[in-house]
């Protein structure tokens, strides 16, 4: 069994500008961020939603999203991806597009349509011990602008985001804090009614049942790749206590967050889905 890698080590896409990891059953709820995400499906198939338009992923496809770009994932049976991000300017020095400006006319690689070193990339990555950042980076860069040599991006005239994508944009950014309906409604400059509505009819979820599925997520990545403690997770996800935590998690997974580790060490179990109501709005926000 493999070791898991030091949390101070590990990268996370807030303290590094880059991320990568094996995911297994990849389920996520619609959302937008900052920076350029991307999946390899290493085995099964995934249904990709980017920007209104649906897409089925399979053994080989990449699925690239822009920055700014709303997008979902569902794993119908099975599936294993590779999931890698890169949101910092930081990290993609001189790159313009990562201030939401540019878009790709279709974000699907076809597994014949992309070159051979594109493989090639990938394997070096996972081969690679995660503490070497520059390594990384340089692979991150490499896989990206090949990409962008098959598809370019295309300069979009969008200068404002819509309210629901400030909606998804602040929710994800603030997932890691304890924020209720009245702060967040505060800080968007909008009432907690209209918050609500956007929630429910236009995300499709509930305000505190979808911020409670991303801060999950979050958890579930720091539970399979780091050796950081229980509540010290439940404290960097938002959760205003270990009891508030280990209750949210079970309620979403079916097991304690130290079954999870244990099942889950180096390879992440994505599904971030909620009740049986919210995966029917999701599959239906899928199509």
């Amino acid at each position: 069994m493999s070791k898991k890698r030091d949390p101070d080590i590990y990268p996370t896409i807030f303290s590094d500008g880059y991320t990568y990891s094996i995911i297994e059953n990849l389920s996520y709820i619609p959302h937008l961020h900052k920076g350029i995400e991307g999946i390899l499906i290493s085995h099964g198939s995934v249904q990709a939603a980017v920007e209104g338009k649906s897409y089925t992923l399979q053994e080989g496809d990449i699925c690239l999203v822009m920055p700014f770009c709303r997008h979902s994932f569902e794993t119908p049976q099975y599936s294993e991806v590779i999931g890698f991000g890169v949101i910092s300017e930081d990290v993609l020095l001189q790159s313009p597009y990562l201030f939401g400006k540019y878009r790709l006319k279709n974000p699907v690689f076809r597994k014949d349509q992309y070159p051979k070193a594109v493989t090639e990339l990938f394997d070096l990555l996972m081969a690679s011990p995660k503490n070497n950042l520059l390594i990384h980076i340089g692979l991150l860069h490499s896989i990206v602008g090949y990409l962008f040599d098959v598809t370019s991006p295309k300069l979009v005239d969008k200068t404002e985001l819509t309210q629901e994508e400030r909606v998804l944009l602040y929710l994800h950014e603030n997932l890691n804090t304890p924020v209720s309906l009245m702060e967040a409604a505060e800080a968007l400059n909008m009432s907690q009614f209209k918050l609500s509505r956007i929630c429910n009819q236009e995300i499709g979820i509930g305000f505190n049942a979808y911020l409670k599925s991303l801060r999950i997520s979050a958890a579930k990545r720091r539970l399979a790749y780091t050796n950081s403690s229980i509540s010290d997770i439940a404290a960097c996800c938002g959760f205003e206590s270990l009891r508030t935590f280990n209750r949210a998690f079970s309620e979403e997974t079916g097991i304690t967050p130290r079954e999870f580790r244990r099942n889950h060490i180096n390879k992440l179990s994505m599904d971030c889905r909620t009740t049986s109501q919210t995966k029917k709005n999701f599959t239906h926000i899928m199509t």
